[in-house]
């Protein structure tokens, strides 16, 4: 558990969030999103720490890991971002707990290649929160009040509950942003599930070796991997919040319903994007990572097409 004081940094000096007390007293749902969207915005999901490791230092995380990237706003992946979101709202009282899921299409599939974040309100109000992946949502997922969905870049994104498995899955309908429109309407993309099972963090230390370790496998360790949000909420225009996402070598860009996709020749043309848009993460560790990236034999990868 962190201290009272460690959360009280965290909110007013990471999250910007001097008022966090007074949201919370009022309004615990509006509490959870303003928190969700904070954090999408100032502590990045990434893999730029993981790709400029050197190969002979990489391995699985531990939760110091998750606290130091935390309390220090420098982002990471799901097990950095949704392990210590759940970690600060059981320091201020809430009933949190990390879970397992499964993202779909990695080489590393299987139950606890990702991590999510669950709020237990009561018995009648669930929410799940996921600020560990490079895909949007608004705000904490209501598992109460499913089906939940958005949109992104003028495609819908759907949260629902399978009766059958008794997981809880996000779908891509119509289409997604990189590669735009399904060719066929009736297709549906399956992205990830995941239960309410409460997990140890140490249960991930054990399932995520592959994934920070395996340049062969991982998904972290193939090529750049960022999102964030562009927007605090009271900055948002018409259409909604902006993101951006880098996957590979390419760039997107988006709100609710606009999108604007960009292709670089190389990682390296990438360092000038990543400074502007993901300015806290440290210069040299972008340039080892791009570096790494270049030089890892594997072909250059737009999002588009990965």
């Amino acid at each position: 558990m962190l201290s009272e004081n460690q959360a009280e940094d965290f909110f007013v000096n990471v999250l910007k969030f001097p008022n966090w007390k007074d949201v919370k007293g009022n309004n615990t749902a509006e509490f959870l999103k303003q928190i969700l969207q904070r954090y999408q915005y100032f502590c990045y999901f990434h893999n730029q720490e993981m790709a400029a490791t050197e190969p002979s230092c990489r391995r699985s995380p531990v939760e110091e890991d998750s606290v130091r990237n935390g309390l220090a706003g420098i982002g990471g992946v799901c097990i950095h971002q949704n392990s210590f979101m759940a970690l600060i709202l059981r320091t201020i009282g809430f009933d949190a707990f990390i879970t397992a899921g499964n993202c779909l299409g990695s080489e590393v599939e299987g139950e606890g290649n990702h991590c999510m974040c669950v709020v237990k309100i009561n018995e009648k109000e669930i929410y799940a929160i996921d600020v560990g992946c490079g895909q949007p949502v608004d705000g904490p997922i209501p598992l109460h009040n499913l089906p939940y969905s958005g949109f992104a870049g003028g495609f819908r994104y759907e949260y629902k509950h399978n009766e059958v498995t008794n997981r809880y899955e996000r779908w891509q309908l119509d289409g997604t942003c990189f590669r735009g429109k399904f060719p066929d309407p009736t297709t549906t993309q399956l992205r990830y599930t995941f239960s309410l099972i409460p997990q140890e963090f140490g249960y991930f230390t054990e399932s995520l070796v592959d994934i920070f370790t395996n340049a062969d496998k991982s998904i972290f360790l193939t090529s750049p991997f960022l999102f964030r949000c562009l927007d605090l909420e009271s900055e948002a225009g018409e259409n909604g919040r902006r993101y951006i996402l880098i996957f590979g070598a390419s760039m997107v860009i988006y709100d609710n319903v606009n999108k604007e996709v960009t292709d670089f020749a190389s990682y390296k043309e990438l360092q000038p994007v990543i400074a502007k848009y993901f300015p806290k993460i440290e210069e040299a560790i972008v340039h080892k990572a791009l570096d790494y990236f270049s030089n890892n034999g594997k072909p250059l990868i737009l999002g588009r097409t990965a």
